[in-house]
């Protein structure tokens, strides 16, 4: 019972921040286009005594890249829930 009052107690709490959704949206694209940028940036400056192709081919994401790609997909996934999850979900 306890678990269930506090669930609710959460959602209630939640609920009182959709005021501030597209702060939380600037700031969570905000800090995913800077970490891409962190990610990054030492495989653009490797490449940029590269020709075109070794260039794009140093860009190509690898396994390494996949736990950012995966956050990226979820925040964007987070972000949209309003326009897919609320038809889906009601009916």
């Amino acid at each position: 019972m306890l678990a269930l009052g506090l669930g609710a107690s959460v959602f209630g709490a939640a609920g009182r921040l959709t005021v501030y959704r597209p702060y939380f949206m600037t700031l969570s694209l905000a800090s995913l286009s800077w970490t891409f940028w962190r990610f990054y940036r030492h495989k653009l400056a490797a490449a940029r005594g590269l020709g075109l192709q070794s260039a794009l081919a140093a860009l190509i994401p690898g396994r390494r890249d996949a736990p950012l790609f995966l956050l990226a997909g979820l925040v964007i996934a987070l972000i949209l829930f309003p326009y897919w999850g609320v038809p889906l979900f009601a009916g």
